[in-house]
């Protein structure tokens, strides 16, 4: 998930008023899918005033929502750690009659991700329909239209244990059981990384967000192929992970996937024809951890890291400030300008992306 950084939404109804078609009102920031979930308030303020951005997550099982984002919204302000009940809110062709969500703080995962994290919204939470997500097209289309019974080349049982998505995975003809997660930014995220044959060691790439710690992270690419079906990854970068192995949203967004959470059912489509590649594992080459608004260097990753040191704060990044910037394209690769605020002194780099792991 965000790097799992959540879990979401749990008791909502959407009435089903046709059998057509529905268009959500979507956003995308990288590979993650935004919901934009408008409250019906009539109450003068702006609808941008009254729209919670919740991340849609297949690998989350509850539902949450920011305290901060919950208050702006509804004029409500609810402690953390309990239960909010939102109730009257438009999604594009959805109305939700009520939502419960638990309270969180979301302001650290906002300040990684670049763009406003209100929220987090369950695998299950459409389970009337079918879900549909065209990373292309950018849109996530609800539909009533069954999905075919499984044939175990395109179309999968995700029936694993919990109610979540989860699919059987071979690499390099080990099977390992992994969660399709929407909310999750990597490509596959596996545990104990020095049990697979790489192409190179392991190295440190930085840190994940979650909700109460930063997680470090490792990557390498697998020297061999992971398998699932008809579909082939052709040696795939592989991300360590002490929690569950994750198939991530830089993966999924080589698909249109199709999802039936009340059948248990999914189904891969890919874009293109023959074994998938994954580009290398990009970053400017320092470890960032958010605090509070800003962003600070907490290790360089490899000595062609640009002129930032453990203490240095990010402030702004391609202009922008921390946690507004936004998500670029995953195959964005120009140099990207920050700003470093380094004993009291502020200065704009202009960095290079630079390949940690070809």
């Amino acid at each position: 998930m965000f790097v799992r950084l959540f879990c979401l939404l749990a008791c909502l109804t959407a009435p089903l008023v046709s059998a057509e078609d529905r268009i959500l009102n979507t956003e995308m920031c990288g590979t993650y899918f935004f919901i934009k979930v408008v409250l019906d308030r009539d109450d003068g303020r702006s609808e941008e005033d009254r729209t919670l951005r919740m991340l849609y997550d297949t690998g989350a099982s509850s539902n949450y929502v920011d305290q901060q984002a919950l208050e702006r919204a509804s004029g409500t302000r609810v402690d953390i750690g309990r239960t909010a009940r939102i109730r009257d809110a438009d999604a594009g062709d959805i109305h939700f009659n009520f939502i419960r969500a638990r309270v969180q703080d979301f302001s650290h995962l906002t300040t990684s991700l670049g763009y406003p994290l209100d929220g987090i919204v369950a695998h299950d939470v459409f389970e009337d329909f079918t879900i549909v997500l065209d990373y292309q097209a950018e849109t996530i289309t609800l539909t009533q239209v069954d999905l075919p019974r499984p044939n175990g080349e395109w179309i999968f049982n995700t029936r694993r244990g919990d109610d979540r998505p989860w699919l059987d995975m071979h690499f390099n003809g080990r099977r390992q059981r992994v969660l399709v997660d929407s909310g999750s930014g990597t490509t596959l995220a596996i545990n104990r990384l020095d049990r697979y044959d790489t192409m190179t060691e392991p190295v440190n790439t930085g840190y994940a967000a979650r909700f109460d710690q930063m997680e470090p992270r490792r990557a390498a690419r697998l020297d061999g192929n992971v398998t699932f079906g008809g579909i082939t990854f052709n040696r795939p970068m592989l991300t360590e992970t002490p929690s569950n192995q994750l198939f991530g949203g830089a993966l999924m967004s080589q698909f249109r996937v199709s999802y039936d959470p009340s059948e248990e059912r999914i189904m891969f489509e890919p874009y293109e024809d023959g074994p998938i590649t994954t580009p290398p594992y990009r970053s400017i080459g320092v470890a960032l951890a958010p605090q509070e608004s800003l962003l600070e260097v907490v290790a360089r990753l490899t000595d062609a890291a640009p002129d930032l040191i453990e203490g240095d704060l990010i402030t702004h990044i391609d202009g922008a400030s921390v946690g507004t910037h936004g998500c670029r394209p995953r195959t964005d690769t120009s140099p990207r300008e920050i700003t470093r605020l380094r004993d009291g002194v502020s200065e704009t780099l202009t960095v290079p992306i630079i390949d940690l792991v070809p």
